[in-house]
């Protein structure tokens, strides 16, 4: 999958556009759906020619034009974003997990609630949490650089059961 942390603005609200399209859209099309930009034909053309070097769009031909559609749902590309984020600390797994930590301390309610679901989702392949907690996480203890901004909530520091 393509990188897009280092997408621009314009390049987000193409990608946006494409994204709210039913179908795989034409640069007039893309070009009118950004018209209050006031934006030249020939910029939106530009990049859209970039994003599909970048591999986030593909360009169909239909007849004389070309149709161009995302390559990658934008869930896809937000949870590459955040794990390139969580790649990029050090390899020292204290450090990665002081940062899902901070993570998940500053989520709120209704992302906590959607984040503790998908950890349920998939915890039968990838945790096995027997009475004493799960394996994975019983020895763990936050690192002495450690340092939350607020009161750690309680479910931060849950393993939720299979």
């Amino acid at each position: 999958m393509a990188k897009w942390a280092l997408m621009g603005h314009l390049e987000r609200a193409v990608m946006e556009q494409l994204w709210s399209a039913s179908e795989p859209q034409t640069v007039r099309q893309v070009y009118e759906g950004l018209s209050e930009r006031h934006l030249a034909y020939t910029t939106i053309m530009t990049v859209l020619r970039r994003l599909t070097t970048k591999n986030l769009v593909v360009q169909y031909r239909d007849g004389r034009a070309y149709r161009y559609a995302p390559a990658h749902s934008r869930e896809d590309l937000v949870a590459e974003l955040m794990l390139d984020a969580l790649h990029q600390t050090a390899d020292a797994s204290e450090e990665r997990t002081a940062a899902i930590l901070h993570f998940v301390e500053l989520v709120g309610a209704d992302e906590a609630c959607a984040l503790r679901n998908a950890l349920v989702s998939v915890s039968s392949d990838r945790c096995i949490t027997p009475a004493g907690g799960c394996r994975h996480c019983t020895s763990w203890t936050p690192p002495a650089s450690f340092r939350p901004k607020r009161r750690i909530r309680p479910w931060a520091l849950m393993c939720w059961p299979a």
